[in-house]
């Protein structure tokens, strides 16, 4: 949430009672959403338009949120959720709940969480890291 420069972050997603995700707000037209995260993630989104244009409530799930995690941005009222990769069942929860619903791509939502941690070690210990890209084309 903070490379799209959310504002008010707070965890969100459950599963398992373990919270996967993060939400926060920022007020943007949906198509610019995609566009910002298309250029910060260097990756091309799968944009399932069910909800509104503009949007300000935004939820973000790294890899596969299935559709239990859009039921709960659904019912949470959010206007838009950014997973790495949405099935079929996401697809038509997303529909059938009128939000929007972005892919962004399983391996670029979730080489972020790696890239921090690798930075978070350098920092800390100071040891030398190295991040190897091997996208899977998710």
């Amino acid at each position: 949430c903070r490379i799209f420069e959310l504002k008010h972050i707070h965890g969100f997603g459950d599963y398992h009672e373990q919270v996967i995700g993060f939400a926060g707000e920022k007020e943007i037209s949906l198509k610019e959403f995609v566009k910002e995260i298309e250029k910060k993630l260097e990756t091309k989104c799968h944009l399932f338009e069910f909800g509104k244009k503009q949007i300000k409530k935004i939820a973000v799930v790294s890899g596969n949120g299935g559709s239990a995690i859009v039921r709960e941005a659904v019912s949470k009222d959010f206007d838009c959720l950014v997973v790495g990769e949405a099935g079929h069942s996401s697809y038509h929860t997303a529909k059938e709940g009128n939000i929007n619903l972005i892919a962004a791509g399983h391996y670029a939502t979730e080489t972020l969480g790696v890239k921090a941690l690798m930075n978070l070690l350098k920092e800390k210990f100071d040891v030398d890291v190295k991040f190897i890209d091997a996208p899977s084309g998710f």
